[in-house]
C-alpha cells in the first residue's frame, strides 16, 4: 500500500500534523462525494473515474489557485498562536506557508532551510543548508527512525 508513503510526518511519529494543502489519500469525487485513496489513482490510469458516477477524481490537495480549507487554515492559526517555540523547516518566512508565523507571539522562531532568504532575520534561529544533515544534528535520536 502506497499510502503510508505520502504521509511522512504521520510515519516519522509527529502528533498533531495539519495538512493545509490536503492530503493525497483522500482524493475526492466532486459530483457525489465518494473519497478514494492515493493507490486507487495511482493503479487507475491514464484518469481516474469514480466507480459510481464516472466524475474525474479530484485530488486530494489544493491545486495552484484553489483556495485552502478555512477549518483547517484556523486550526493551524490556533496551534501556531499558542506555541512557545515555532521552528520552520524547508521554506522561507515569506512564503505562502511561511507566513503564517505572524500569527506567532511565543518566545523564539527556529528556521531550517535550504537557502538562505532576506526574511530569514525575522527568526531568533537560522539555520542554512542541507534539511536532512541539520535535522539529524539536531535530533540524532531520528538516525535510528527507520
Amino acid at each position: 500500500m502506497t499510502s503510508g508513503f505520502f504521509d511522512l510526518s504521520k510515519r516519522a511519529g509527529c502528533h498533531n500534523v495539519i495538512h493545509l494543502y490536503g492530503n493525497i489519500d483522500r482524493n475526492f469525487c466532486p459530483h457525489c462525494g465518494r473519497i478514494y485513496d492515493a493507490d486507487y489513482i495511482l493503479t487507475h490510469k491514464p484518469l481516474p473515474l469514480c466507480e459510481k458516477c464516472g466524475t474525474l477524481i479530484h485530488p486530494g490537495i489544493a491545486l495552484s489557485g484553489e483556495m485552502l480549507d478555512r477549518r483547517t487554515m484556523n486550526r493551524a492559526i490556533e496551534l501556531i498562536s499558542s506555541a512557545d517555540i515555532l521552528l520552520v523547516v524547508g521554506t522561507d518566512l515569506q512564503s505562502r506557508l511561511g507566513s503564517m508565523a505572524k500569527y506567532f507571539t511565543g518566545d523564539r522562531i527556529c528556521l531550517i532551510n535550504a537557502t538562505d532568504h532576506y526574511s530569514d532575520e525575522a527568526a531568533d534561529c537560522v539555520c542554512i543548508g542541507n534539511i536532512a544533515k541539520i535535522m539529524h544534528e539536531a535530533y540524532p535520536v531520528a538516525r535510528s527512525a527507520g
